[in-house]
């Protein structure tokens, strides 16, 4: 399920990075794919991650990219013979705030009449498009491509409100001592419903049932020889109220069910400069977590973590970033149902998990369907999740 995105050039990718809204991207396209025959110049006074990635991945003929009127790419791409041209003219250097609100870079995009003049960077064209870069958006809240699984595009996390190297490793260690002991929990599958349940007496635990094993069990992240499981779920039998595969659950709910994560936020809560612990940590955390307060970060960091190890877990390869920081958080809400219904009932219901992969894979939030259930997004039968459809994705059980 999912697969990688052909890097940038390492001329181009070593750049500061410039993006565009996504109304402007889509702006953008649209001047290109209009002139499919013709020979374009873009111009660019940056680099702009959005465009560059749609051109390098979608052009059907000769590409021609140039940094500082020094050609780096010039490569066939494609059976088309017109040659668009990217000229970027980079004048950012390490000292540059690329994020401060007045730095909106322009570029152009022209039509040419004759593609040797555009080799020889002489004559420009005409104009069929130019716009400007938006310095608000981050590297972490562009929804224009697919990531890595890991990469942690986390939406909290501002250029003022960043966590440090100790905490972002506290935050990549508590999620995997938790991966870790989901992924050894002993279960048998149910009888009355699609899961499983959590049982001491059995012999084969979650990581057989398995399609991969998550790479972050594999990360030397810790310097103990004897890495740390436990058993998650407490054993008393809870009555279900309502549907469990629908329960909600805040972030005071999991830090109380799971010490690893109340750990991580006790760490940024105790250097946090927002106020928020003005009041007792249990008591913020019992409310919706914001952007502006370095726990709700940390939350947001652990969540992403465990996320993604579990959505690779199911069989995927990288993860969407459709909806941006939207599709974030929702990512985050799916994790802790999958949590909570760990803890809290001893269970790990297939459409809680298939939920949290298919919204990692495609980007989407993970009860879109439960508003119409007659929604083609989501097939089902007899109320259990059959397939997930997503433009041209669909996501099956494998």
């Amino acid at each position: 399920m999912g697969h990688d995105v052909k890097p940038l050039p390492p001329f181009l990718d070593e750049l500061p990075k410039h993006h565009l809204q996504y109304f402007e991207l889509a702006s953008a396209i649209r001047a290109l794919i209009m002139h499919p025959d013709s020979d374009l110049l873009i111009e660019m006074d940056c680099r702009i991650v959005e465009l560059l990635d749609w051109v390098l991945h979608h052009w059907n003929g000769t590409l021609v990219i140039s940094v500082n009127n020094k050609i780096g790419f010039d490569e066939a791409l494609g059976d088309r013979t017109n040659v668009p041209m990217v000229m970027v003219t980079n004048s950012c250097t390490e000292e540059t705030n690329c994020y401060d609100d007045n730095h909106n870079m322009r570029y152009r995009i022209l039509q040419t009449v004759d593609s040797a003049k555009v080799s020889s960077l002489g004559t420009r064209g005409s104009s069929i498009h130019s716009g400007l870069t938006s310095p608000e958006i981050r590297n972490n809240d562009q929804p224009s491509c697919r990531s890595s699984l890991y990469d942690i595009k986390n939406p909290f996390q501002t250029l003022h409100c960043t966590l440090n190297i100790k905490e972002m490793r506290e935050a990549e260690v508590n999620a995997q001592d938790i991966v870790r002991s989901i992924v050894d929990l002993p279960v048998t599958p149910m009888t009355k419903k699609l899961g499983f349940s959590i049982d001491e007496k059995s012999t084969i635990s979650y990581r057989w049932w398995l399609k991969k094993s998550p790479t972050i069990l594999l990360k030397n992240l810790q310097k103990r020889s004897i890495q740390r499981t436990r058993l998650l779920f407490d054993g008393e039998k809870r009555p279900w109220t309502g549907n469990p595969e629908d329960a909600k659950y805040t972030a005071g709910q999991i830090a109380r069910q799971y010490p690893e994560i109340l750990a991580g936020l006790q760490m940024t809560f105790e250097r946090c400069d927002c106020g928020c612990n003005r009041e007792e940590l249990m008591d913020i955390l019992d409310r919706n977590l914001d952007s502006g307060c370095l726990v709700s970060v940390m939350f947001l960091q652990m969540m992403l973590h465990i996320a993604y190890a579990m959505a690779e877990a199911a069989g995927a390869h990288d993860v969407s970033n459709l909806q941006g920081r939207s599709t974030a958080i929702q990512l985050s809400v799916a994790t802790a149902n999958f949590l909570g219904t760990i803890a809290h009932y001893g269970s790990i219901y297939w459409a809680t998990w298939f939920r949290l992969a298919a919204s990692a894979i495609t980007g989407l939030p993970h009860n879109f369907s439960q508003e119409d259930d007659e929604s083609d997004l989501l097939r089902k039968n007899n109320g259990r999740i059959l397939l997930w459809l997503a433009g041209s994705m669909t996501v099956v059980p494998a």
